[in-house]
């Protein structure tokens, strides 16, 4: 946010060219983060109330749903903790730093219980699925799609189900979900598609997902030592998967078989392909140019989906070993080496990571941020195909052309959603800047408007209408993109009052007209 506005490009960072990674990397559920950094002052320090307070919101959420589907407190209690200490979490924001991905971790459990009621349970919950969704696709657009294909795949498995069991009225709940999801996430969607239309983008980061297939034997290892570390696979034994607890919950599940629902069951054979599915027993080389699947960029990346399983089907292990003992010390000891089973490997692990990993502090933030390494920005993922051939010359010299001559625009003021260019510029000079052009952009030169257009490369280029001693580059939402803002706004607020006032009128009885 800045200046009252949305984030739609980076003027501040990322090279400060007008990189519009707010338009194609969704940045709201960051909020908080940026909160605390102008609290608190520390990056540091703000990065780790942040994680904090996203945790917090992944007990919650995850012992809510838990509870919707178990009617059990002690399983809903045990599943969340399961859920939010589980290793694939702690992966995501402390070995790959995936900040997005697992802001997004925090309301999977909405989306795996919203589909669930859409197609198993009670139809009527699927505000749910439009909640996780639109949650998740606020915070990280990858995410939103293997949550959606999950989505595709659990309808599929229930279809038999759905056909005999209230089938007009569970598509018409789906149908719903959908519109209220596009709806809540318009003021990302509408942005988005707008520039996606305008220019051709390459596949971001596109990757061989054969090349990150895990041997099993490497799986079974890394849970076994309940491996933070990974390595992408980069020729290592060390892999990605959900950690030791999941191996134990998927081991004792086989000896407690017959406890199951038909239903659990299912999901115990689910868990167990997602946690094989990012291993070489799937011929992932047939996909490596799929663009359908290849996108998702790491096979790996559904691992938080079995995560959340394994949480739920662990809570109901330990249940029903709870159930069948009868000495209170036993039950005591069976609690308590739960708790270890837990928490001894977490936090041994993450001690290991961080003695790896190095020291890591505001100046060590701050001096990263500063030297915005090119490597590591990704630049190429948002900008036009035809615009690559100059990126480097663009973010890292901010080489453009005055008069038909390379001309190096170094002097710049950078605010939110604009770049100014203190150049002196006369009446007729010709001018090409080092910044891409897109949808909403708006040139000014001594506050008159500038008719631009763009080079072959796709750099913005205009012939001055007047003198000047300044050119101000600003992104200026379009009527779709406040339409969009809009919209979502109207869904959060009147949706979520909609819902709470059925709440309270069920809850305490109240004659309340809807």
């Amino acid at each position: 946010m800045g200046g009252g506005s949305l984030s739609y490009i980076s003027t501040f960072d990322f090279k400060s060219f007008g990189f519009p990674v707010g338009i194609f990397y969704p940045n709201l559920t960051l909020l908080p983060f940026a909160l605390l950094k102008n609290i608190l002052g520390s990056w540091y320090t703000s990065i780790l109330i942040g994680v904090a307070f996203y945790t917090f919101i992944s007990l919650i959420l995850a012992h809510w749903v838990a509870y919707k589907f178990t009617n059990d407190r002690y399983q809903a209690i045990v599943t969340a903790i399961l859920y939010a200490f589980g290793t694939y979490r702690i992966i995501d924001i402390w070995t790959r730093f995936a900040l997005g991905e697992f802001i997004a971790l925090t309301f999977l459990p909405l989306v795996v219980y919203g589909i669930y009621s859409i197609t198993f349970g009670n139809y009527r919950d699927w505000p749910f699925l439009s909640y996780g969704l639109a949650l998740t696709m606020l915070s990280h657009v990858l995410s939103t799609y293997i949550n959606i294909w999950f989505c595709i795949l659990v309808a599929v498995i229930g279809i038999m189900y759905v056909i005999h069991h209230q089938l007009k009225s569970r598509i018409v709940s789906l149908l719903k979900a959908s519109i209220l999801f596009l709806i809540l996430s318009a003021v990302f969607i509408f942005p988005f598609i707008e520039q996606e239309l305008t220019h051709i983008y390459s596949q971001p980061a596109p990757f061989k997902l054969s090349f990150f297939a895990s041997l099993p034997s490497d799986v079974v290892w890394s849970m076994i030592n309940n491996n933070y570390f990974g390595y992408y696979n980069w020729h290592k034994s060390e892999v990605f998967t959900v950690g030791i607890v999941g191996l134990v919950v998927i081991t004792v599940f086989p000896f407690l078989y017959k406890s199951f629902s038909k239903k659990e069951k299912a999901s115990y054979f689910l868990a167990i392909f997602l946690i094989i599915l990012p291993t070489t027993l799937i011929p992932w080389s047939i996909f490596d140019s799929n663009v359908l699947v290849d996108v998702i960029q790491f096979p790996f990346r559904e691992l938080g989906i079995a995560t959340f399983i394994v949480a739920i089907l662990g809570s109901k292990e330990l249940k029903i070993l709870m159930d069948n003992l009868t000495n209170s010390w036993e039950k005591t000891i069976l609690l308590f080496a739960t708790v270890c089973l837990v928490l001894l490997p977490w936090y041994s692990s993450l001690t290991t990571l961080k003695t790896s990993t190095g020291i890591m502090n505001d100046k060590v933030i701050e001096r990263d941020m500063r030297s915005n390494a090119y490597g590591t920005l990704n630049l190429d993922n948002y900008t036009p195909r035809s615009g690559q051939s100059v990126l480097q010359n663009v973010s890292e010299k901010h080489l453009g052309m005055l008069n038909n001559k390379k001309y190096v625009f170094n002097d710049y003021v950078a605010q939110p959603n604009t770049i100014i260019y203190r150049e002196k510029i006369k009446k007729g000079d010709q001018i090409v800047l080092p910044f891409y052009g897109m949808k909403n952009l708006e040139v000014m030169v001594n506050n008159k408007r500038q008719v631009i257009s763009w080079t072959k490369t796709i750099l913005v280029k205009f012939t001055a209408n007047t003198n000047g001693k300044n050119v101000k580059v600003a992104f200026v939402p379009s009527n779709i993109d406040r339409f969009g803002a809009m919209l979502s706004l109207f869904g959060w607020v009147s949706f979520t009052g909609y819902i709470l006032l059925k709440f309270y009128k069920r809850k305490f009885n109240v004659n309340v007209r809807i």
